[in-house]
């Protein structure tokens, strides 16, 4: 028993530390688990910006392929890539506007050859024409009302006043009679014009057509080997259906090439067929012989029947 005996100062000595003990242990019992350490705190945090950076980009996404509604003349490159267009074609858009072309309705956006049909029916709900745009606006009026218009605003010269006026009358009457035909000696009323023969001054007394114009019409004409259709200066040139009605064709003046003699880069060169049927169609006719006539041609699978259809006035086997 004399072993086990503590002095005072002893059990003084481990009351204190009992003390400390329990103080500490039930510290550590409240505080411990509810304080991470650093690791754990930079993991969260890790986590957190993570998080906060994907669903940024989700919706920075969403929005970026969310199509909106444009206007084709004034519309931007960003835009036309935003609602769904390849990059060549929002090129060829801003391209065909900075020659001078005006959108006045939606669907003149199918002028662009370079637009499929799921392309022109995704676009036509977005697109919204400004009023400036949709209506035209012009001091020269197209086709049989052109002289009309113009004769309309002309101020009245009695026979007294021009007997007066001598000279200065003749004069005054070649005046009305410049002004009547406009800048250009454009056409005062309706007169189609053959697009097989017309030259590029002929073409330019056309309302609505200048050089540029007129010299593509032209070119593209010596390209094909004459037109058979005033709807190619739709598909081929991009021309405004409202100037149709000024062309005549003249089918005689067509220019053909055989679809079996002809090299290549003759092949290649013609609006209508291009490399790859250029390309098909030499090969086909290396190995399987001459083509007979259109019906062969057609079951070749070369040319879809649109395309044989622009094209077959042109062939000869």
């Amino acid at each position: 028993m004399s072993n086990l005996y503590f002095n005072k100062g002893d059990r003084r000595a481990i009351m204190a530390l009992s003390v400390v003990a329990v103080i500490i242990v039930t510290a550590i019992v409240l505080f411990g688990t509810n304080i991470p350490d650093d690791s754990a705190r930079r993991t969260t945090t890790s986590e957190s910006v993570s998080s906060s950076s994907e669903n940024s980009t989700s919706v920075s996404s969403q929005e970026k392929l969310k199509p909106v509604v444009f206007d084709p003349n004034t519309v931007d490159s960003v835009t036309l890539l935003r609602n769904g267009l390849r990059p060549y074609q929002a090129h060829a858009l801003l391209r065909y506007r900075l020659a001078g072309a005006v959108f006045r309705k939606p669907l003149d956006i199918a002028r662009l050859n370079c637009l499929e049909d799921e392309d022109i029916d995704r676009l036509l709900p977005l697109i919204a024409i400004d009023r400036k745009y949709s209506e035209r606006r012009t001091k020269y009026p197209i086709g049989k009302d052109y002289y009309s218009a113009q004769s309309s605003s002309l101020p009245k010269t009695s026979l007294s006043d021009n007997t007066r006026a001598g000279n200065d009358g003749n004069h005054s009457a070649d005046s009305r009679s410049k002004s009547i035909h406009g800048n250009g000696n454009k056409f005062t009323a309706l007169t189609p014009v053959d697009l097989n023969t017309a030259d590029t001054t002929l073409l330019k007394r056309i309302p609505g057509i200048g050089s540029y114009t007129a010299n593509r019409i032209v070119a593209m004409r010596t390209r094909l080997g004459g037109y058979h259709s005033t709807s190619q200066l739709l598909k081929l040139l991009n021309i405004s259906p409202d100037l149709l009605e000024w062309f005549s064709i003249s089918s005689s003046e067509i220019r053909r090439i055989n679809i079996n003699n002809a090299s290549f880069n003759q092949l290649r060169q013609h609006p209508h067929i291009g490399y790859d049927h250029a390309r098909d169609l030499s090969r086909f006719v290396k190995l399987y012989g001459k083509i007979k006539d259109e019906r062969q041609l057609r079951s070749t699978n070369i040319f879809n029947d649109d395309e044989l259809s622009l094209l077959s006035p042109y062939l000869e086997y």
